[in-house]
Order: structure tokens, then C-alpha cells, then sequence
């Protein structure tokens, strides 16, 4: 009885034992291997930026040191990149060419002379994540102080999409709002803002880079980046009052030429070049053009149908655009009476709303020109990037 009362019972067999811990082993192998793949990916992203940084900073401290300087001076090696600063370990400096004379631990670039410009070329590598970002730049001689006044060239209604081309342009509204974390980039373009920023408050994120930036009124920014991180140095004209909370996020990365009074707390290293206190700045244009009869719409085939697809021309009332697709849309126009809206969606074009305003939510990016009322980014990680459309397209202004 005993004996068939074990027989009976049920159990695994070294087989069933076996083939579990194979494939035990094997799930834990491609569980690991995603995770290390993740954190090395990880690990090489921030190295990319962290290497960018570094190489902003000692491009910044040459050419603060450059452009201050009242006589001919000398840059040595040892001084370019300090390693026993915590955010510096690990880093090295390769192939560091100063007015093309190559410098190292033993030879320094004598007779520099702050008058003239300073090409500079290195490569700042990250030994334990094997990353490398490289610098090649040219650094602008000191500049002449004095009080100048600054102007941008009032185009008439015909010539507005002239003035846009030759300035590039990408940006032009009157009011600006900045939430979420958006992006504004074109390190090569011009945003201009009409009516002043009472407040750009993006928790560390938020950044506007453009060569030119034109901003007519009162600006209190916090925790944001005005400014190009690399070359070419922007140029930031504000005509009011400016009033910057420093703290470890904001940085005005270019130079800063204002009208009013500056207040500066937090940080009194948020500005990377000189700002300087003007008697005027800026002749803005005096308006946002009108949009054209409609006639002048149909004849250039735009039309009414608010399907979102490439080579779109739309002309009507407040537009919205929201898809989850992974697509891209490009040459795409719209001109709107109203508003438009953009959320989770990638356009390439121009967004045109006079008497609206433009927002672009969530997870957009928007390549292009904007011409608006108002613009606004009111969450997400939304991303406007300059192109200017080519000069067989006529724009619709």
C-alpha cells in the first residue's frame, strides 16, 4: 500500500528541473544585457552633455579673457581645463590648436593680441564613456564700449516676408508664454517678441537660442537659457527692464544690451559675456501683417480641409492638430483666422495666425516659421526649430 501510495505522487524530474533553470537563465541574461545596454546608453548621453558644457566654459573663459584684456597676453595649457574640479575629473584635453600654433604641457601661445580674432580648436574626451565632442571656433576680438542704439529695419506690409528671409526670422509674435520644457532653436535665426516676457519659469529646461533675439518691454526670467550654448554668439537686445533669478539653471549665454534697469539675484555668474546699459535699442516693426483677401488664397490653392497630410495648404477658422503617429508632416502652410493648435504631432512649414495664437503642446516639434499673436508651450517637451522655407515658396503674409 505505501509503495503504491509513492508511486502515485506527482513531482518534477531533473529534466522539467533543467529546462526551467536554462530558461531562467536565459530571461535573466536578456533582462541584464537590456539593462546594461540602457545604463551605458545613458551614461553616453550625459557624457555627451556634460562634455558640451565643459567645452561652452572654456570657450566662454578664452573669450572673456580675450575681450577684457588691454594688451597682448599669453594661453597656457594647464590653464584651459582645471581637473580637480569635481565635474572635470576624468576629462582630457586633445589636440588644442590657440591662433593655429598647437599647445600642450610645455608650449604656450604667446603674444595674443585682444584686437584681433582668435581661432581655437580642441577636443574634450571623456575617457570612461569613450566619448569625444570637438570645438572649432573663432573667438571675436575686443569690442569698443560705448552706449549704441541698435535698430531693426521697419519693413512695409509688402515687404514683410523680405524683412523675415533676410533676418531669419523664425519666431515673430507679440505675446510669448513658456511652460513644460519646450525648446526654441536656431542658433542661425531671430525671434522677436513684441510685448515683453513677464516670466519664463521652466524648472531648469527651458532655453531660446537664437543669434539674434529682439524683445520689446520688460523680461523676468528663472531657471531658463537665453542664447546659443556654442558658436555663433547670439546677440540679446531687450528694450526695458531685466530682472534675472539666477540660481544654477538660468544662463544668458550671449550679449546682453538693455535699456532699462538690470537686477541680477542668485547668481552673479549667470551672464557669460559682458551686458551693457544702452541710451535705445530697437525700431520694431510697427505690426503683424493682416491676412490677404481670401481670394488670394484660393488662387494659391489653399483650402478648408482640416486633414493633417503632407504638401497641406489650409486657410479658415482655429485649426487643431492631435495624433499619437510616429509621422512627420512636411510642407505644410496653415493661415488662420483663429487659432492652432498642435499636440503630439511633428510639422515641417509655416503656422500663420495674426489674430490667434500658436500653441504647440505635449511631445511637437514644429520645424519652420511662426507668425502669431500669441505663442504659447503649455506642457511637455515641445520643440521649435528654425528653417526657413525655400524661396519658391510664397509665404502667406
Amino acid at each position: 500500500m505505501r509503495e503504491k501510495y509513492i508511486s502515485q505522487q506527482s513531482g518534477v524530474t531533473l529534466i522539467e528541473l533543467l529546462a526551467a533553470l536554462t530558461i531562467s537563465a536565459l530571461l535573466i541574461g536578456i533582462v541584464y544585457g537590456i539593462f546594461t545596454y540602457s545604463v551605458q546608453s545613458n551614461n553616453k548621453t550625459q557624457s555627451h552633455i556634460n562634455l558640451r558644457q565643459e567645452a561652452n566654459l572654456i570657450i566662454t573663459e578664452m573669450r572673456k579673457r580675450h575681450q577684457e584684456a588691454t594688451a597682448n597676453y599669453e594661453i597656457c595649457y594647464d590653464e584651459l581645463l582645471a581637473n580637480e574640479l569635481p565635474s572635470k575629473q576624468g576629462l582630457s584635453l586633445e589636440k588644442v590648436s590657440v591662433d593655429d600654433v598647437i599647445i600642450d604641457a610645455t608650449h604656450c601661445k604667446q603674444e595674443i593680441d585682444p584686437s584681433k580674432a582668435l581661432p581655437v580648436k580642441f577636443t574634450l574626451t571623456d575617457q570612461q564613456n569613450r566619448n569625444q565632442f570637438t570645438i572649432d571656433t573663432v573667438i571675436e576680438g575686443r569690442r569698443n564700449s560705448g552706449s549704441v542704439a541698435v535698430e531693426i529695419e521697419k519693413p512695409d506690409k509688402q515687404s514683410f516676408a523680405d524683412y523675415l528671409r533676410a533676418t531669419g526670422t523664425f519666431v515673430y509674435v507679440n505675446k510669448f508664454e513658456l511652460k513644460g520644457s519646450p525648446n526654441i532653436i536656431g542658433e542661425t535665426g531671430t525671434v522677436v517678441i513684441r510685448e515683453g516676457l513677464k516670466e519664463i519659469n521652466g524648472g531648469g529646461s527651458i532655453s531660446i537660442e537664437a543669434k539674434e533675439i529682439y524683445i520689446k518691454g520688460n523680461v523676468s526670467i528663472k531657471n531658463s537659457i537665453l542664447g546659443n550654448l556654442t558658436e555663433p554668439v547670439s546677440n540679446i537686445y531687450i528694450n526695458g527692464d531685466v530682472d534675472i533669478d539666477g540660481g544654477n539653471s538660468t544662463k544668458i549665454f550671449g550679449y546682453l544690451k538693455y535699456t532699462g534697469d538690470l537686477s541680477v539675484k542668485n547668481n552673479k555668474d549667470v551672464m557669460t559675456h559682458p551686458a551693457e546699459k544702452v541710451n535705445s535699442i530697437l525700431s520694431f516693426p510697427a505690426y503683424i501683417p493682416a491676412l490677404k483677401e481670401e481670394s488670394w488664397y484660393r488662387e494659391q490653392e489653399y483650402d478648408s480641409d482640416q486633414t493633417l497630410r503632407d504638401n497641406m495648404k489650409y486657410f479658415g477658422e482655429s485649426i487643431e492638430f492631435n495624433n499619437d503617429k510616429k509621422q512627420t508632416y512636411e510642407n505644410v502652410i496653415i493661415a488662420s483666422k483663429g487659432d492652432i493648435s498642435l499636440k503630439n504631432v511633428d510639422i515641417i512649414g509655416i503656422l500663420f495666425a495674426p489674430q490667434g495664437k500658436v500653441e504647440i503642446d505635449g511631445s511637437s516639434k514644429f520645424t519652420g516659421i511662426i507668425v502669431a499673436n500669441e505663442f504659447i508651450s503649455s506642457s511637455g517637451n515641445s520643440q521649435v526649430q528654425f528653417k526657413m522655407p525655400g524661396k519658391d515658396v510664397e509665404l502667406p503674409f
